[in-house]
């Protein structure tokens, strides 16, 4: 390029997501080849090492070969050795980089977002997913520098390799942790049903459960990307699931994300258990287990599991929003076990990532020591008295720096207000919390609340306060 020409300027494609979970958007509207492209090879140079292995891998999205074959061409091109595990969970790519000792990797995903988005998730080579400080460097390298990079050497081109069934490396590591014990959930012969709502998990799912003796019943198991459902795994979107336990006599009932990062539960009756219950089922076979280094969570999940902790002496640390921010908190304080509220459970002996088919293992295990139905352990804990909305509104930004000075005004007493990914505040007196944020996966306000209560504990004057508590915050930030 000559002095005298312009440098061409990237403008980010209009609503297309660029936070800490990565970059999303709608193939062929705003996460066209030129951008997937781009923050490809912005991605390949920031992350250089000596070793060129990047692991690639995708749910089941029907957009998933098109960006696929974009992201391997770039990555070839700027000299990596591309390992291809075609449709694989994300946590599997995180495996997957520690075990070949890789440069990194990347999910091509959109996690529980519709099934006409997809997106890239970025892997480091510790295989976590890259930190907030990387990522700037990524995307500012992707938007303003791109053009300034190049490789080192001439024609010099990367390799690619296809790794089919790169899951059973999954399911051997979980059988060899030390709180699952396959022999013991095996002797129970457990009836499992199962809806992966058609995104990567129903092999994976399927796989862990024969290699528990386990009886299947599935529904939306085939990985072809045509959601049967709103992939987001909650309550709402899950009652079909609910009937299928209860028509075949299950012992509980898993639900999974598009890219298997997120698990959740059903009962044996046929009720779908709020997401955060997971975290918390998979904490108390922790504590079963003797577990007592710290516990960390993220900001917005429930408070059951402080309970929990208190009563067995852990320290609860707590995190932002994302995973990556859990990880790094994880590292930090010397944690071995944590996990966020939305059906994430991260356990250090295996990889510092969200795992469903390890919470789906953890869950089981905890089902086998107890001895009694699920519903049965889950009555005996703390509740999670909780509501999450979210606000529509033109700015997320905006709103948030308004909420913010709202709460730096003194606008709100008697409460503690902690800050570092939006704002929460606790109430101690009304034994309420709200945690209110600006979203990294959609663009909303998210606000959070809870009243965590005891299973005696009088459930409609606490649902009442929850409710006018809930409804002031959201009117509130509705009309900042």
């Amino acid at each position: 390029m000559s002095e005298s020409q312009p440098k061409a300027q990237f403008i980010r494609p209009k609503n297309l997501m660029v936070t800490i979970s990565g970059i999303r958007g709608v193939p062929g509207r705003n996460l066209t080849p030129p951008t997937i492209t781009r923050y490809v090879w912005a991605y390949a140079k920031v992350i250089d090492r000596p070793n060129k292995k990047i692991i690639v891998g995708r749910d089941s999205r029907i957009t998933g070969p098109y960006v696929k074959d974009l992201v391997v061409s770039t990555l070839i091109a700027a000299g990596c050795e591309v390992i291809d595990c075609d449709i694989i969970s994300t946590p599997g790519v995180q495996i997957q980089v520690q075990q070949h000792n890789a440069g990194g990797g990347i999910v091509i995903t959109s996690s529980h977002n519709p099934k006409n988005m997809n997106g890239l998730k970025f892997i480091g080579s510790d295989g976590l997913f890259l930190d907030p400080q990387l990522c700037t460097r990524l995307y500012d390298m992707a938007e303003n520098h791109l053009d300034e990079v190049v490789n080192d050497e001439d024609n010099v081109m990367g390799t690619y390799t296809r790794q089919p069934a790169a899951d059973i490396t999954h399911r051997t590591l979980i059988n060899e942790l030390p709180f699952i014990d396959r022999d013991m959930i095996r002797a129970k012969n457990f009836k499992v049903a199962i809806d992966t709502a058609n995104g990567a998990g129903g092999p994976i799912y399927k796989m862990m459960l024969h290699n528990f003796n386990c009886e299947v019943k599935s529904i939306n198991f085939e990985p072809n990307g045509e959601f049967a459902h709103n992939p987001e795994p909650t309550p709402a979107h899950l009652t079909d699931l609910c009937e299928l336990v209860k028509a075949e006599g299950c012992d509980v009932g898993f639900a999974a994300d598009p890219d298997v990062d997120r698990c959740v539960v059903v009962d044996e009756t046929g009720v779908c258990v709020m997401e955060e219950y997971t975290l918390a089922l998979a904490l108390k076979l922790m504590i079963t287990n003797g577990y007592d280094k710290p516990f960390v969570k993220n900001m917005s999940s429930s408070g059951i599991t402080n309970v929990l902790c208190e009563k067995a002496g852990i320290t609860v640390h707590e995190s932002p929003v994302g995973e990556i921010q859990v990880a790094k908190k994880m590292e930090a304080v010397g944690s071995w076990f944590g996990g966020e509220g939305n059906g994430g459970v991260m356990a250090r002996d295996l990889h510092i990532g969200r795992d469903a088919p390890l919470a789906l293992s953890m869950v089981l295990m905890l089902m086998t020591l107890e001895d009694k139905p699920l519903s049965s352990i889950i009555a005996e804990m703390p509740v999670a008295n909780m509501d999450k909305q979210k606000v529509n509104v033109n700015d997320p930004t905006e709103t948030m720096e308004k909420f913010e000075a709202l709460v730096e005004s003194g606008h709100f007493e008697n409460c503690q207000v902690i800050g570092g990914d939006g704002i929460k505040l606790i109430f101690p007196e009304k034994s309420f919390w709200v945690h209110v944020r600006k979203s990294n996966t959609e663009p909303i306000v998210r606000v959070i609340g809870e009243i965590v209560s005891m299973p005696n504990d009088p459930v409609e004057e606490t649902q009442a306060t929850l409710q006018r508590e809930m409804k002031s915050f959201v009117e509130l930030v509705s009309e900042l």
